[in-house]
């Protein structure tokens, strides 16, 4: 009797990234909704399953998605400007001067082509650090972009300090989606970047919920910032 599932993925070298390196030559990989149910060799597994889908791979490589933990996608539009610029000078010509003319239009398509461009290249998770902008409706471009491209993003807020190094005991607290617009008044502050959302979640930090960033070059100081109550939020990837 066979199990009805809705893809089978057929032929492949299967690199399982198991603790024991384990690779399956000729394998298959079953799959029902948005879930792996079974992965063996493709003689063992095939007769056991009927697919709605096949995809005949021979000769691929399947491999866990891997994690790209850092990226700038709205820089995407910016390919080809100033490849032969050392990095500070192609910063100061190309990519400074670029961030007051972005629109929330221009960040979606750019986020949207490097998010397609990393799937094409394996990568199923991203985490993507937009500058600071003073149109919030940018990072939510940002995050419509995830979810029409269907990746698994994380979106990093950066922030910059409006008067001075010190963060004077002000924090900044986490906005849902859709609420992202900085207070008008900010002080001095200084807020790294925010967790915006992962795939079609949006990330939550127990309370207090603020996320300051340890950034020595900007004058914040980890030991400040627990001086005045902060808590901080690691990601680990």
């Amino acid at each position: 009797m066979t199990r009805s599932v809705d893809l089978l993925v057929l032929g492949a070298t299967i690199v399982t990234a198991r603790p024991d390196g384990l690779v399956i030559d000729n394998g298959a990989i079953a799959v029902s909704g948005d879930r792996i149910v079974d992965i063996g060799p493709r003689d063992a597994l095939e007769p056991g399953y009927s697919a709605a889908r096949t995809l005949a791979v021979d000769g691929a490589l399947v491999f866990a998605g891997l994690v790209d933990t850092h990226t700038h996608l709205y820089q995407t539009l910016l390919k080809g400007l100033g490849d032969d610029l050392p990095l500070m000078e192609w910063l100061d010509a190309c990519t400074l001067p670029s961030i007051p003319h972005l629109t929330p239009r221009m960040c979606y398509v750019a986020a949207a082509l490097g998010c397609i461009e990393s799937l094409r290249s394996g990568c199923t998770t991203l985490f993507d650090y937009m500058v600071d902008h003073p149109n919030a409706d940018v990072y939510d471009a940002i995050l419509q972009a995830f979810h029409d491209v269907g990746i698994q993003g994380v979106l990093g807020r950066g922030c910059e300090p409006s008067v001075g190094p010190k963060l004077g005991g002000q924090l900044l607290e986490l906005r849902p989606v859709g609420q992202l617009a900085m207070p008008e008044e900010i002080g001095d502050l200084f807020v790294g970047h925010l967790l915006g959302q992962v795939g079609d979640h949006v990330a939550a930090v127990d309370e207090p919920p603020v996320l300051p960033v340890d950034h020595a070059d900007l004058g914040l100081r980890r030991e400040d910032a627990l001086e005045a109550g902060a808590e901080f939020a690691h990601l680990n990837t």
